[in-house]
């Protein structure tokens, strides 16, 4: 079975920025990664894995920049 990579957005500001698409896509996922060094977000990891039932795994830069293919894979 072929795997799927879907890059979504956080928002603006919260948890409560996420778009409902983006909800649903990460609670079909198998894994959720998000990376905030790109952004100054005010949102609680916590909230945001109890709205799409799931715990996230928060990236640093180094996951990001050197670490991509671990992930991908």
């Amino acid at each position: 079975m072929d795997s799927m990579l879907y890059l979504v957005g956080l928002g603006l500001w919260d948890e409560r920025d996420i778009s409902l698409k983006g909800v649903g896509v990460c609670k079909k996922a198998d894994k959720v990664y998000a990376e905030l060094y790109t952004l100054k977000w005010n949102g609680s990891m916590e909230r945001l894995a109890g709205i799409i039932g799931k715990s996230i795994v928060v990236l640093d830069r180094k996951d990001v920049e050197e670490g991509m293919e671990r992930i991908v894979e």
